[in-house]
């Protein structure tokens, strides 16, 4: 920091992790700080990390307008070293499950799901385990009935998922959003370019066949409902980006534009 005097940082190892403490000061004699492991003492003061570390382990979610947001919290946080750290998370719907996804960090995201009024959407997640049989403490989230509303407040959403070169869309679109006979189409976008397209048809689902020049690359599909008795009287979404990596394939959804 500019203008500031004496130690800026010093790093003490205690009981397996690594505790980081910076120290600032604009006077010309900079205090005394003496860290000790998750305490230090400024003059007459004495800071405790532990003060900010939470209880227990949590799982908080935030329902963001294309996916899932999941983060871990534990009582390492902010001590613990999390490079050795690998979390999965299992989403739920009616008990019957959905998704899952796996992390090495405490960071995870699940795409959108598509639900009902009345549904019950669970979200779970365990370090090191890869089915809900595995040995391993299970964190719970059940979404809120705010949480829910959130979901259920976008009418169409469009789901797209990558397998090697072709990519799969469907669109789910809420009850009683439009009356009637209704058609679909769908646009293809491979980085943000529009290169195939669908017309109207009955069926909410098609599947895309890249050619090899495609394949690999970031690609949306935007989604097109209209019912058949009043054409004019349509709604599109756009999915998230998904792609085929060595990981397998990524999928998603993105709220109505």
């Amino acid at each position: 920091m500019p203008g500031s005097r004496g130690s800026c940082t010093l790093r003490v190892e205690s009981t397996g992790a690594v505790h980081h403490w910076w120290s600032f000061s604009l006077a010309d004699q900079p205090p005394v700080f003496e860290p000790r492991g998750t305490q230090a003492t400024l003059v007459d003061c004495t800071l405790t990390l532990q003060e900010v570390l939470p209880a227990s382990a949590s799982l908080a979610v935030r329902v963001q307008p294309e996916r899932l947001d999941l983060l871990i919290q534990t009582g390492e946080e902010p001590l613990g070293d999390g490079r050795c750290l690998s979390w999965t998370a299992v989403l739920a719907v009616n008990g019957q499950r959905l998704a899952q996804t796996s992390s090495p960090g405490r960071r995870l995201f699940l795409p959108i799901p598509a639900i009902r009024q009345g549904d019950e959407v669970l979200l779970s997640a365990s370090r090191g385990a890869d089915d809900e049989t595995a040995n391993h403490e299970w964190l719970e989230h059940r979404l809120t009935e705010a949480e829910l509303r959130q979901i259920l407040a976008v009418p169409l959403r469009v789901y797209a998922e990558a397998e090697l070169d072709q990519t799969n869309a469907h669109c789910d679109l809420l009850p009683s959003v439009l009356d009637g006979e209704l058609e679909w189409a769908f646009y293809l976008l491979v980085e943000g370019k529009k290169t195939q397209m669908r017309w109207y048809e009955p069926s909410p689902a098609h599947r895309f066949t890249l050619p090899p020049e495609q394949a690999g690359k970031a690609a949306q599909v935007r989604g097109f409902v209209r019912a058949v008795a009043a054409p004019d009287h349509k709604l599109s979404a756009l999915s998230a980006q998904c792609r085929v990596t060595d990981a397998g394939s990524v999928t998603g959804s993105q709220k109505r534009d």
